[in-house]
């Protein structure tokens, strides 16, 4: 689960349908899209700003295609990748169980504390 709203908006923002150049919509064309003031969802997203109004975070929701109580506290349905939601086979198969979400986290939390990978010199074995 992630732990802070930064951490959440950052997640919902990688989860909306990506473009051509396989890149999330750019943040600035939400914030225009939804109402929202210059830089506001960046600041969400970056980290700048942890507490938005009530407002704000109904339109920060709408932009991102979350729940603004998702958003807000971390409890209910995290978002779906678009990418995985348009390769599932049924509705039912559309989400993680708790278990798997769990065992993703904790292989991604042991290959992040791994050292770097350094890249071999030609010839060397």
């Amino acid at each position: 689960m992630r732990s802070t709203i930064t951490q959440r908006a950052w997640l919902a923002w990688q989860c909306l349908p990506r473009g051509r150049n396989g890149k999330p919509p750019p943040i600035r064309r939400l914030e225009i899209a939804h109402g929202l003031s210059n830089a506001q969802l960046r600041k969400l997203i970056l980290g700048t700003t942890i507490r938005p109004s009530h407002d704000a975070l109904l339109k920060m929701a709408a932009a991102l295609k979350c729940d603004p109580v998702w958003l807000s506290t971390g409890e209910g349905q995290s978002p779906l990748a678009a990418m995985l939601a348009d390769l599932s086979p049924s509705p039912h198969a559309r989400g993680l169980s708790p278990r798997e979400v769990t065992l993703f986290e904790g292989k991604a939390q042991k290959l992040a504390q791994r050292a770097p990978i350094r890249p071999r010199k030609v010839g060397q074995k």
